[in-house]
């Protein structure tokens, strides 16, 4: 069994490939591997006429908009909120120019409004 996809109907969906998410130990890839396998995946699907999003999270300040919700290991905000770089892209990655940008509220889900617009 063959699959043909056309990539000018197709969306590469690159999520929380952003600095201060980056900037903790991940596993079993390294932030670089992941940013550099995103990126050229990325430019391929750019080149062929497809969709790029990128999706990122970020907080106010004071972390007023963060979801309070019931969790077993709580993650404390640091003492003076978060740096001000913490929600924006790998430079690598936002050089893609993303066809759509979604900043959503919560780390660990994107609610989509059907509008153009995210909701999280």
């Amino acid at each position: 069994m063959s699959l043909t996809l056309d990539p000018r109907s197709c969306a590469l969906v690159l999520i929380d490939l952003q600095k201060g998410i980056l900037g903790v130990p991940l596993a079993p890839y390294s932030a670089a591997q992941i940013v550099e396998n995103g990126v050229a995946l990325g430019r391929k699907l750019k080149e062929a006429g497809g969709t790029v999003v990128l999706v990122n999270v970020a907080f106010a300040s004071d972390s007023a908009d963060r979801l309070k919700q019931e969790v077993d290991a709580p993650t404390p905000a640091p003492a003076g909120g978060l740096p001000a770089e913490w929600s924006e892209f790998a430079p690598e990655v936002g050089s893609l120019q993303a066809d759509v940008i979604i900043t959503k509220a919560a780390v660990e889900r994107v609610l989509w409004d059907g509008a153009g617009s995210s909701a999280a």
